[in-house]
């Protein structure tokens, strides 16, 4: 298997950051890649630590994901990629969840952050909340 390792520039506008996806995406493709990752938060930058990331949260069937789906149908390639996504149970703070589209364009399932960064300073824990992605749906939509 060909695996591509994607590091793209992250910054706070997701339209700015699907159009870096779309192109690695494609390049990752165009060389064989069967899978390409992403790093954690390629939706969006983590911002400032005391500001919120509650506004470019989207849900897992929201266009983030939406768009990976699609690209991986299009190029028949597995996307892994970062996003924060919504948390009904606590609207404050976000999951910061790893995604995976299917070369059938479904979704393949998610992993949501479990154990955050709290040290030397910083707490993730105030603007995530860790949780696995063990939902009644089983971790797939």
């Amino acid at each position: 298997m060909v695996i591509a390792l994607a590091q793209i520039e992250v910054g706070g506008d997701k339209q700015t950051n699907l159009r870096e996806i779309g192109a690695a995406v494609v390049y990752a493709s165009e060389r064989g890649a069967q899978l390409v990752a992403f790093p954690e938060g390629a939706m969006a930058h983590f911002g400032d630590p005391g500001e919120s990331l509650v506004p470019v949260a989207e849900p897992l069937d929201g266009p983030f994901v939406l768009q990976l789906r699609t690209w991986a149908a299009a190029h028949r390639i597995t996307i892994v990629a970062g996003m924060f996504e919504r948390n009904p149970s606590d609207p404050r703070r976000v999951y910061n969840t790893a995604v995976v589209a299917t070369p059938g364009g479904t979704f393949g399932g998610c992993y949501r952050k479990l154990h955050l960064y709290d040290a030397l300073g910083y707490r993730e824990s105030d603007r995530i909340a860790p949780g696995p992605c063990s939902d009644r749906h089983g971790g797939r939509r």
